[in-house]
């Protein structure tokens, strides 16, 4: 008997459970009705007369942005759309990636910029105000990438890294102007498209690209071939972890970029040729930048 009432209060404690639930389920729908929802499909495609497994993905994400006097944060809601193609029988995959922007209030509002670009994925960068497209490189060529700014949609930067590990062309630095928010600025290099023989070198903020150099005279077959880059201060400290800090009321510190030398074989890679240009006053002095033989620099337009 005492398991029978035992199943009886259970029953009882259900029935009450499940009213609960019901009572709150339209309080609940109520509290949604301003939520952004989306799609995804997959489907298997004949094109050209091959299969292709095509997916369409829809992600949602809520991205910070400092506010202009640094203290707080306005947000954006991120959609963003990848669609992707690969087959059994063709070497790589395609695809692209769309990004739509929206006020916190989300997708019922009207969008406030978008972009579409070539790429297989793509997510905001934590910590910065920057959206990155991967394009997956094949065989041993590099990672190439695409920064855009989550505040305006505008194209900015174009790297290329090792297909291994974190981006370590793209470098932060970070200004504390006597306790004033100046804002992230960026030094970032890439390959100048995918069968050319230049690198681009470019400096920036998370809102727009100030400066574009080609670097000529930089032979890249594989991704061991991209050189390291590195950031100095004045007085020699380095950047660490994609990152450099500077304070004081100059914005000077100088870029290095350390190339491969192509005549050695992989084993015994090194990077001993020195690439320098200053940052002055927050732009890069070409007339002060030391290159070694057979290198050339040219100011190049903007992306």
């Amino acid at each position: 008997m005492p398991h029978k009432r035992q199943s009886i209060a259970l029953q009882n404690v259900f029935c009450i459970s499940v009213l609960a639930l019901c009572n709150l389920l339209p309080q609940a729908i109520s509290a949604q009705s301003n939520a952004s929802h989306a799609d995804s499909t997959a489907q298997i495609q004949k094109i050209d007369g091959v299969n292709f497994f095509v997916t369409d993905n829809t992600n949602l994400e809520y991205v910070p942005l400092v506010k202009p006097d640094g203290n707080g944060y306005d947000h954006r809601l991120l959609a963003v759309q990848t669609h992707k193609e690969w087959s059994e029988e063709v070497d790589g995959s395609r695809g692209s990636v769309t990004v739509t922007a929206y006020p916190v209030a989300g997708k019922s509002e009207p969008s406030l910029w978008s972009f579409h670009a070539e790429g297989n994925q793509g997510e905001s960068v934590p910590q910065t105000e920057l959206f990155r497209v991967d394009i997956f490189p094949c065989c041993a060529s590099a990672f190439r990438r695409t920064y855009f700014s989550v505040r305006n949609g505008h194209k900015l930067y174009v790297t290329s890294s090792r297909q291994t590990g974190p981006d370590t062309s793209l470098i932060e630095v970070s200004h504390d102007n006597n306790g004033h928010y100046d804002g992230a600025h960026f030094v970032a290099f890439g390959e100048d498209g995918p069968a050319s023989d230049a690198l681009l070198l470019q400096l920036g903020t998370d809102t727009e690209l100030m400066q574009q150099l080609r670097i000529k005279g930089v032979e890249i077959n594989t991704d061991e071939d991209l050189p390291r880059l590195k950031l100095l201060t004045k007085d020699g400290k380095s950047s660490m972890n994609q990152r450099l800090f500077l304070t004081g009321d100059d914005f000077d510190f100088l870029i290095q970029l350390s190339l491969s030398d192509a005549e050695r074989p992989d084993a015994k890679r090194t990077y001993s040729r020195k690439l320098t240009i200053p940052v002055e006053h927050g732009i890069m002095n070409l007339k002060k930048a030391k290159t070694p033989a057979g290198i050339s620099l040219q100011a190049s337009s903007k992306l």
